[in-house]
C-alpha cells in the first residue's frame, strides 16, 4: 500500500469494510455527512445503502446523514470530459449543500476536510487495467482503502486499510 496506509482491520467482506470505513470516518471527524458519487454500489448494509446511489438497492429506511454528487463519467456523464466542471460541482456541493465539513467522501478525492475513503472492493488488484488500485489513476493516497473480493480469491474476506 502506497502512503502511510499502514493499520489493517479484517472483515468478512466489502459491505462491511465500507461500513467500518463509514463508522472510523464519523468517528475521526466527530460529524456525520457523508458523500458518494451517484451511480455508485457501496454495499447492501442498512448504513452503506445509503452511499449506494442506485435505485435498485434503495429502501425506504433511514439513509442517515448522505448526500450524492455527480459522477466524473467522461463517456456518458453530464458534463464529459470536463474534469474541472466535476470539480466545481463537487466543490458547489461542499460549499452549499453542507455545512462546510464532511465525515468522508467514498471516491478518489477531498477537499472538504473530511476523510477520503476509496473503496476498491470492484476496482482494486488490478481490475482497472491499467493500475493495479483504482485511486492510483488519480494521482490521489486516500486515507482509508476498503478491498475485499479479490483479496481472497472468493473467500469472505474483506478488510479496511487506514493510517495510523
Amino acid at each position: 500500500m502506497p502512503g502511510n496506509l499502514q493499520v489493517i482491520y479484517f472483515v468478512n467482506s466489502g459491505t462491511e469494510a465500507n461500513e467500518l470505513a463509514m463508522m472510523m470516518a464519523r468517528l475521526y471527524s466527530n460529524n456525520i455527512s457523508m458523500t458518494a458519487l451517484r451511480n455508485a454500489y457501496h454495499g447492501g448494509s442498512a448504513g452503506t445503502v445509503g452511499l449506494t446511489a442506485l435505485n435498485t438497492w434503495k429502501y425506504p429506511l433511514s439513509q442517515g446523514e448522505i448526500h450524492h454528487v455527480v459522477n466524473p463519467d467522461p463517456y456518458r456523464g453530464v458534463f464529459g470530459s470536463d474534469a474541472a466542471r466535476y470539480a466545481k460541482e463537487l466543490q458547489d456541493h461542499f460549499d452549499y449543500g453542507t455545512p462546510g465539513k464532511v465525515a468522508g467522501f467514498i471516491a478518489e478525492t477531498i477537499q472538504a476536510g473530511g476523510v477520503c475513503i476509496a473503496d476498491e472492493v470492484q476496482s482494486g488488484f488490478g481490475c482497472t487495467g491499467s493500475h493495479y488500485w483504482g485511486f492510483e489513476m488519480q494521482g490521489v493516497i486516500p486515507d482509508i482503502v476498503t478491498m475485499a473480493k479479490g483479496i481472497a480469491n472468493g473467500l469472505p474476506l474483506g478488510d479496511v486499510v487506514t493510517t495510523p
